[in-house]
């Protein structure tokens, strides 16, 4: 097995083991916005991890590539989030999936998406397997894409 797939593969069993507690705490849609928030955060890690995504300088656009494609979780992504928030500082992903490394404890992306009437903002950290409810946008450090923009391209 690859070791992107090894990655993948603990990604995915960390998140089943956490979904029947986040539903019961959060609700079915937020625990869904949850894990393609988090689905699209460890994809880009595994990028980050398997040398795709190699430079500071291209980071930002990287992403917005990846948030075009018709890769599912970003399919998802879009579907599900009216706006996406992307940590610029390169340095930290590359930290996040150093073998050795620990993980910086911030936050990696967040996601604004809709529950019923209202428009919720939840964040993922590079370090917990929580979700996280914010009350207003990152700002500082941060690119801000609006998905219903993006258009997914082949």
């Amino acid at each position: 097995m690859r070791t992107s797939q090894l990655f993948r593969a603990a990604a995915f069993l960390a998140g089943a083991m956490l979904i029947c507690s986040c539903e019961q705490q959060y609700g079915q849609k937020d625990t869904a916005a949850w894990n393609i928030a988090r689905g699209a955060a460890g994809e880009i890690q595994i990028r980050v991890f398997d040398g795709r995504i190699t430079n500071a300088s291209s980071f930002s656009e990287d992403v917005r590539c990846l948030l075009a494609s018709s890769n599912s979780v970003f399919r998802g992504l879009r579907s599900e989030s009216e706006r996406f928030w992307l940590n610029t500082n390169f340095d930290a992903w590359v930290q996040s999936v150093t073998v050795n490394g620990r993980p910086p404890n911030a936050i990696s992306i967040a996601s604004e998406y809709r529950n019923g009437d209202s428009l919720r903002i939840l964040g993922v950290n590079f370090t917990t397997n929580q979700p996280i409810t914010m009350a207003a946008p990152p700002t500082s450090g941060f690119a801000e894409f609006r998905l219903k923009d993006v258009k997914e391209t082949p």
